[in-house]
Parts: C-alpha cells; sequence; structure tokens
C-alpha cells in the first residue's frame, strides 16, 4: 500500500492511499480531530451511545471474548487480557472511582488491560467519528480498513494525553472496520463514545468528476 499524507488544517489530515497499486482501489481518506469539521463534510447521525448501560456510578462488564453491537456497529474485543479479552462500558463516575484519566460524562467502551478492539459497520459507511479519551501512554493507534480487510490508513492519534477529543474520517471507498489499539489501559484506561455513522459530502474536485462523467454518459446515449 502506498500513502499520501497532506495536512490542510490543523483539524484535517488528507490520506491517499493506493490499496494493492490498482486503480480501481485508490482511494482519499481525510481524518478529522474536531466535531464541527466533521460535520461539514459528512452525513452522520450518533448510532451508538452505548445508553443502553444505564448511568449508576458502576462499570458494565461485557462477557469475555464477546463482542457488543448496537446500531450496526459491532466492537470486539482483540487482546485486551491474554486470558480473558473484554470489553465494558464506564458510565459517568465520581471522580474518585473512574478509570478514566479525564472525568466522562457520558457512556465510555473501553475494555480490561490495554484497550485493543475492532469495530465493525454494516450498510458500508464512508464517514464515520467518535469521541475519544487518551492516557498519559503513547497514543492510541487507530487503522481503518475497506471493506475487503486493505489497510486505508493507520494513525497516530494527535490528541493531547489524559484528554477527551474527537476522531473522524471520510473515506471515497466504504469502510469496513477501524482498529484501536492503546497502552497502558492496566493503569489508566482510553475508550471511545457517542459513534456517528453515516456518508461522506463529496468533495467539490469529485462532484465535478461526476458532473463530467454525467455529461460523457449523456453523450454516449446520444450517439447511440
Amino acid at each position: 500500500m502506498l500513502t499520501h499524507i497532506r495536512h490542510i488544517s490543523p483539524h484535517i489530515l488528507v490520506v491517499l492511499c493506493l490499496v494493492n497499486i490498482t486503480a480501481s482501489a485508490r482511494a482519499s481518506v481525510i481524518i478529522y480531530s474536531d466535531l464541527p469539521t466533521f460535520q461539514a463534510a459528512s452525513n452522520t447521525n450518533v448510532v451508538v451511545n452505548f445508553n443502553a448501560f444505564p448511568a449508576f456510578y458502576t462499570n458494565y462488564y461485557i462477557p469475555p471474548n464477546a463482542p457488543y453491537t448496537e446500531g450496526g456497529v459491532t466492537f470486539t474485543p482483540v487482546d485486551s487480557l491474554p486470558f480473558a479479552p473484554n470489553l465494558y462500558v464506564e458510565t459517568p463516575s465520581l471522580p474518585a472511582t473512574s478509570d478514566l484519566a479525564v472525568q466522562n460524562t457520558e457512556n465510555v467502551l473501553t475494555a480490561s488491560g490495554n484497550e485493543h478492539f475492532d469495530f465493525t459497520f454494516s450498510g458500508s459507511p464512508t464517514a464515520i467519528g467518535f469521541d475519544t479519551f487518551t492516557n498519559g501512554a503513547a497514543p492510541p493507534v487507530v487503522t481503518i480498513y475497506d471493506t475487503t480487510d486493505d489497510v486505508l490508513a493507520t494513525i497516530n492519534l494527535s490528541q493531547a494525553p489524559d484528554s477527551q477529543g474527537f476522531f473522524g474520517v471520510t473515506s471515497t471507498v466504504p469502510i469496513g472496520k477501524i482498529d484501536w489499539l492503546a497502552t497502558d489501559g492496566q493503569i489508566v484506561n482510553t475508550g471511545v463514545a457517542d459513534f456517528r455513522v453515516g456518508t461522506a459530502v463529496p468533495e467539490p474536485a469529485s462532484l465535478s468528476l461526476l458532473g463530467l462523467g454525467a455529461v460523457a454518459l449523456l453523450g454516449r446515449r446520444r450517439r447511440a
């Protein structure tokens, strides 16, 4: 895979990928670090907020090795703990009992040990965004895959340690999976919340190409 990365603002990162070096697999991926910029470039709705787990100043554990599905998104533990990887939901906790570095006001998905989990999507979305919680260790690594499990981009989260932030991605090809990998989760947790899923808004250049394609098709039909 060839990857070209171009910064165009503090909140946007453009990643141009050539997966398997074929023209048909060429994809443009844009990464966003703030919600308003992401919303301006996509049509998305919050489909997962983990509110099925009521706030009660406690953690809700999902059975070991078991995935959790909500709103067409499936969350699967990868290697949280070698003997029993599991996900759990951190509800808004009292500061003294929170497992996160920053006080959360929403339900947050995290895991035992180091946080390593996959998010898979139904419906072939081209825009995905979610709230992010970091710890003081190395930045979480986010890897984005297409629907054939080819890597579109791998990003080291550019977010301050021990903070709440946002991660968004739009792609010109459908997104099949996102992998989240963080370290030192056994000390202070990282996590994700409020998943927004939908479609990317085509960039002006893409709209122009679509228009040219429509004109060319119309011309071909007239000649026929």
